[in-house]
C-alpha cells in the first residue's frame, strides 16, 4: 500500500524544506527504520521500550524518549525494532499519544508522521490531533 515510503518521502521532504520532522515507527516489520538506514539492532531504546516505560515507569519516560529520537538534520526518528516490536501490537495504542505529549523535545517539532500498520492507524487516527 505505500505507507511506509510515503511517510519517509512526505518526511524527507518537510525536512529539505527545513521543516523538524519526527517519523515515529509503529509498525512491526520495523520498515521505516530500515528505510532510513538504521539498524534496528543498534537501537537500545525504541517505540517498544518508550511504550513499557508509559506504563511501567511513566518517570522515566521523557529521559528514555530523549534517548531514542535518531537524529538526522530535520530528520528525526522514533525506531521500532522487529524482534521487539510484536508486543508493540498488544500495547495500547493511546501509549503512542501519552508518548507523544510528554516528550518536552517534540514540542519542538514541526511534523509528526506515524508509520503503522493499516488496521492500528483506525484506532490511532482519531486520538492524535495535528498541531500546527
Amino acid at each position: 500500500m505505500g505507507k511506509t515510503a510515503t511517510t519517509f518521502n512526505l518526511g524527507d521532504f518537510l525536512a529539505k524544506q527545513s521543516k523538524s520532522v519526527l517519523l515515529i515507527d509503529n509498525d512491526s516489520q520495523a520498515s521505516l527504520t530500515k528505510v532510513i538506514g538504521i539498524s534496528t539492532a543498534n537501537c537500545k531504546m525504541t517505540l517498544t521500550t518508550l511504550r513499557c516505560h508509559a506504563i511501567d515507569t511513566p518517570e522515566l519516560l521523557e529521559e528514555s524518549i530523549a534517548q531514542a529520537i535518531q537524529h538526522r538534520d530535520n530528520l528525526n526518528l522514533l525506531p521500532a525494532h522487529q524482534k521487539r516490536s510484536g508486543i508493540a501490537i498488544r500495547l495500547s495504542p493511546y501509549s503512542v499519544t501519552q508518548i507523544v505529549r510528554t516528550g518536552t523535545g517534540i514540542k519542538l517539532i514541526s511534523y509528526i508522521l506515524l508509520a503503522c500498520i493499516a488496521i492500528l492507524f483506525q484506532s490511532i487516527k482519531v486520538r492524535i490531533r495535528i498541531y500546527k
